[in-house]
């Protein structure tokens, strides 16, 4: 899978901020688009020859075609993506932090913390609601 995010964007920071913590970095790989996107989408400008060098994308909205072709909603990061098929898996930001703190654990750096504990939960959700 790759995570794909915009530094502009301040619910892809969520993301980015667990993969970092919980020791990604290797599992999950990070493609990071343009500040700005326009009518197409989210662009890759920031790479060489202007597309991502894993997924061979020029606009995230290639992701989403790739899944649901005329995608019939909005474009937005986080996302991610599945790598061999190059198919939007989620772009849902609050559920995104959540699988990485309750699926990836086998993967976690030794000394993760736990971003979600057990006896937080009800409240980490009621905040979340």
């Amino acid at each position: 899978y790759r995570l794909v995010v915009s530094r502009a964007c301040p619910w892809a920071s969520r993301a980015l901020v667990s993969r970092r913590l919980l020791g990604l970095e290797d599992a999950l790989s990070l493609a990071v688009t343009d500040p700005i996107q326009d009518d197409r989408s989210w662009r890759f400008t920031l790479d060489p020859d202007g597309k991502d060098p894993v997924l061979g994308i020029r606009y995230l909205s290639e992701a989403y075609d790739a899944r649901e072709r005329d995608y019939p909603g909005g474009v937005s990061v986080p996302a991610i993506v599945d790598v061999p098929s190059g198919k939007l898996v989620t772009n849902d930001y609050q559920r995104i932090t959540l699988d990485l703190a309750t699926e990836w654990t086998a993967l976690y750096r030794p000394g993760a913390p736990d971003l979600y504990p057990e006896p937080l939960r009800a409240e980490i959700d009621e905040v979340m609601e």
